[in-house]
């Protein structure tokens, strides 16, 4: 129609306004930087759930290899645990945005996401790197093959260093 004009009733543009701002955040990802091995290792995945959007699933990746799933839906399986070499999760301590890691070991280095999907079916995720480190249990000793107690500047060595 020419010269039609569009009307909008005002609380139908309440409504769309509201229904699309809501939705469900991921604020924050925190892991830890290093962890000495045979230490638990603490995941949070903090996210908000606000107006309408709800949470329909948050998802644990160690190196793009899912070993968490929480879907709050599902009465049967709400809370599952993958086997992922490196990763032990302590079930009884854990919940969805704070998982527990039992006795990481070098194999637990690398690349952990924390994916959530909201009900209307929007991914968001963040990702954090972690290293599993062993520090030596007393100083290196430096050693050499050869007699000599004492050096010039230019000298040349062959030195051994053991921790």
């Amino acid at each position: 129609m020419i010269g039609a004009k569009l009307f909008v009733h005002p609380l139908l543009g309440f409504l769309l306004v509201t229904t699309c701002s809501a939705a469900v955040t991921l604020e924050a990802v925190v892991v830890p930087h290093s962890k000495s091995r045979g230490e638990e290792a603490h995941l949070l995945c903090k996210y908000i759930e606000d107006g309408y959007d709800s949470l329909y699933s948050l998802k644990w990746y160690k190196d793009e290899v899912e070993f968490y799933r929480y879907q709050p839906w599902n009465d049967q399986a709400q809370q599952q645990v993958f086997d992922v070499p490196g990763v032990r999760v302590d079930v009884s301590t854990s919940k969805p945005s704070h998982i527990v890691l039992k006795k990481v070991n070098f194999r637990s280095t690398g690349i952990y996401r924390c994916e959530i999907t909201s009900s209307n079916f929007e991914i968001t995720e963040k990702y954090e790197q972690m290293t599993v480190i062993e520090l030596p249990h007393k100083a290196p000793t430096i050693t050499t093959d050869l007699a000599i107690k004492q050096y010039e500047i230019g000298d040349m060595l062959q030195l051994n260093c053991t921790s």
